[in-house]
Order: structure tokens, then sequence, then C-alpha cells
């Protein structure tokens, strides 16, 4: 892919709502996107394998605490429910995965994927991970190789 005005670069969802770089008005198959926020802070990726980002607020624990049974297994729950620094980045890490699929958080997709390990970040078939602090929010990056 050659250099592009800005101008001429959109980011715009495809049918499955996941984004999907444009430039000149056509679609670039070879780069993929990802996009995450919060009300303070900003993430994006682009590669060209699937890519996945998510950020997660670390005030947002008891909002994720009780969503956690519909994201995570049976195995992964007793391993971070009890410490709010390792829930956080679960949820972030299993967004940041099912983003990468282009599934949505909602229905099994999140319980497909599963967590190795967090310190360091590990996820079961293809795919790599990164989970860093960044201020008061968790960032989770995943590529699916």
């Amino acid at each position: 892919m050659t250099a592009a005005p800005p101008t001429e670069v959109e980011i715009l969802p495809r049918d499955d709502a996941s984004p999907r770089v444009f430039v000149a008005g056509s679609p670039v198959s070879e780069w993929n996107v990802s996009i995450s926020h919060t009300a303070r802070h900003v993430a994006a990726a682009l590669a060209p394998d699937s890519v996945g980002v998510d950020l997660c607020e670390t005030a947002s624990v008891a909002a994720v605490r009780r969503a956690a049974d519909h994201v995570l297994t049976p195995e992964e729950r007793p391993v971070v429910t009890e410490r709010p620094d390792l829930l956080i980045a679960a949820w972030a890490l299993k967004e940041a995965a099912v983003k990468a699929d282009r599934n949505s958080l909602f229905g099994q997709a999140p319980r497909r994927v599963r967590i190795l390990g967090l310190m360091p970040p590990a996820l079961d078939g293809r795919r790599r991970a990164l989970v860093r602090h960044a201020g008061t929010a968790v960032l989770a990056l995943v590529l699916a190789l």
C-alpha cells in the first residue's frame, strides 16, 4: 500500500459493525483495524493480521464484575475475580480477542477464547497478546495469526 493523503483515508463499519480501512473510497483488504475508547482514553491498532484492541477503565471494576460470568469461563473466574486488576485485564484481553476474531462480546464468543495466563498474557489458538496499564485504564492488544 502506498501513502495516501489523510483526507482520503476513512474508517467505516463493515456489515458486522467492525471497522474497515478505506482509501479514496475503496476498501483496503490488506490492513485490519481495531478501535477502542473510554471517557478518558482512545486506542487504535492497524495490522496486516486480524487485530483487536480494548481499553477498560480500572474504575469500571464493579460493572465488569457483574458481567464476568458472561465473559469468563468457569475455569477462569476463580483466577481473576478476587483481584480487581486481574479482572480488568482479563476483560480487556477477552474483548480484544473477540474483536480480533470479528465477533461480538455478546453470545458465546468470549467463552470460546481461553485465557491461559495474564502475566504474561497468553491466549489459546494462534493469538499473541499484550496487556499494559495506561493511566487509569488497562490496554489489551491481540493479534490473531
